[in-house]
């Protein structure tokens, strides 16, 4: 059970690793949209994190 677990984490460190090589996410994040944080509002994810997680 252990070893699944790690085999599977390890699978998807590889994967993050292969999307850094071949996805520019500093021009993602960049080219995002921003909310109005005028009224107080928490900061919303980044883009970064939003694309990793649907990828994962």
């Amino acid at each position: 059970m252990v070893q699944q677990r790690k085999a599977k984490l390890e699978g998807c460190v590889q994967m993050l690793a292969a999307m850094d090589e071949g996805i520019g996410f500093a021009a993602m994040d960049k080219a995002g949209p921003r909310a109005d944080r005028s009224k107080g509002w928490r900061q919303p994810y980044a883009i970064e994190a939003l694309v990793r997680m649907v990828f994962l």
